[in-house]
C-alpha cells in the first residue's frame, strides 16, 4: 500500500513538472515572436497586431491589440486581449494549438 502512495505523488509530480515546462515554452513563444489576431468574417478579414508591450507602457499603436493580462491554464497560458472595435478575446494557448473565443485566431511569427 505504502509502495503506490509514493508511485502515485512521483506520477503527480511528473505532470507538475511537464505543465510548469509547457507553460514556460508557451510564454517564451508569446513574448518571443510578434503576433496577429485575425478573423474572416463576411468575406472580409479583420486583423490586428498585438501589441505586448502596451501591458507597461500607456501609448498604443494605433489598429492593434492590447495584451491584458493572462492565467496559466494545463500546458499553456489563457491570455485576454482587448481590439480597437472595443471586443475582448480570449484565447487558450497550448503546444499543439491556439483556441480563441468568437471566430478569431491568433497567428505567430508575423512580421
Amino acid at each position: 500500500m505504502g509502495r503506490w502512495i509514493w508511485i502515485g505523488a512521483g506520477a503527480l509530480f511528473m505532470v507538475f513538472l511537464a505543465d510548469t515546462l509547457a507553460s514556460a515554452i508557451v510564454i517564451n513563444r508569446i513574448a518571443g515572436q510578434n503576433a496577429e489576431l485575425v478573423r474572416d468574417a463576411d468575406g472580409a478579414t479583420e486583423t490586428f497586431p498585438v501589441s505586448t508591450q502596451a501591458l507597461l507602457t500607456e501609448g498604443q499603436p494605433p489598429r492593434t491589440a492590447r495584451a491584458l493580462g493572462g492565467r496559466g491554464v494545463l500546458f499553456g497560458t489563457q491570455m485576454t486581449y482587448a481590439v480597437p472595435t472595443g471586443a475582448l478575446i480570449t484565447c487558450r494557448i497550448t503546444l499543439l494549438a491556439a483556441n480563441c473565443d468568437g471566430g478569431w485566431r491568433i497567428e505567430f511569427g508575423m512580421p
